[in-house]
């Protein structure tokens, strides 16, 4: 599932993604991993581990807090924390799963109220 990541949550040197889900590539993913991973194709299990890889995926990002909050106002890193944090939370609502962790991540509104220069995406 790390791989696909990438579908949900954005990466090092864009700021947004399209949802994957929408847009059908998703789907696509799941089909060819299905392939030779069956276990792709059930909702619930796709679901857990999409959210869980996204989670992670923010959690390390979230670990580069301490500093980026001591570097000034208008560090591109702030916007890709905040901006990663809310995409892998909006990952795991779609697939309903993680709902702890999802609550947690949700706390994005708390980065952007620490760092105003990340609010405007």
């Amino acid at each position: 599932m790390e791989d696909a990541v990438c579908l949900h949550v954005p990466g090092p040197h864009w700021l947004t993604v399209n949802d994957p889900i929408a847009d059908g590539v998703e789907a696509e993913y799941r089909a060819a991993l299905s392939g030779s991973v069956p276990e792709a194709m059930d909702d619930a299990r796709f679901g857990a581990a999409m959210a869980a890889a996204c989670l992670v995926f923010a959690i390390i990002r979230v670990h580069r807090f301490p500093k980026l909050d001591a570097r000034g106002a208008g560090v591109p890193g702030r916007l890709q924390v905040v901006s990663t944090v809310e995409a892998a939370a909006r990952a795991a609502a779609a697939h309903r799963s993680l709902p702890h962790l999802r609550v947690w991540v949700l706390e994005a509104t708390a980065l952007r109220r620490a760092w105003p220069d990340a609010d405007w995406i």
